[in-house]
């Protein structure tokens, strides 16, 4: 006899306060600690603002079944518009589920970029497998710091108006 194996369901949704208090319970440890790193750097508390404005801003929730896998969204860069802040915090699912979540952020980003000149944010050097899923995503990673602020850290953006095919590697 075998016994088949119940498929889970994904999708993406608005998010609620629900998701964003289910998403910091279960936070991975990697996403944790570059929050408590932006606090130190910025004095900013971003998951205080997450819960103000997760409705306002349009997060989206990753679902797997009736389970929070990751929380993100693009907010405007102060005194740009047309110019986002991407950002995806994942709970303890989000390295389970990281193929199916690459399909939703793929569509997420298609979905965005007519709404942005361009987007971006930093991740840690550190971080081997994001820069190559970010990259995978088609975002550039630049070679410069960030900003001194931000040691260990490299920026990631997408130009969204530029209309040259990507690769895995980013913009050509």
């Amino acid at each position: 006899m075998q016994i088949s194996k119940r498929e889970v369901k994904f999708l993406l949704a608005p998010s609620t306060l629900y998701d964003v208090l289910e998403l910091y319970k279960y936070m991975r440890n990697s996403d944790r600690d570059e929050l408590a790193y932006a606090i130190q750097t910025t004095g900013t508390d971003i998951y205080s603002q997450m819960i103000t404005s997760c409705i306002s801003d349009n997060y989206v929730t990753m679902w797997a079944d009736d389970r929070v896998v990751a929380v993100g969204g693009i907010n405007a860069v102060p005194d740009n518009s047309s110019i986002g802040i991407i950002w995806l915090l994942g709970t303890n699912l989000a390295d389970k589920y990281w193929r199916q979540m690459t399909r939703l952020c793929q569509g997420f980003i298609k979905a965005e970029k007519l709404n942005w000149d361009g987007f971006g944010n930093i991740v840690p050097t550190s971080s081997y497998k994001r820069i190559k899923w970010l990259q995978h995503l088609g975002f550039d990673i630049l070679d410069l710091k960030a900003q001194i602020d931000f040691e260990g850290y490299v920026k990631f953006y997408m130009n969204t108006s530029y209309t040259a095919p990507k690769t895995q590697g980013g913009s050509e």
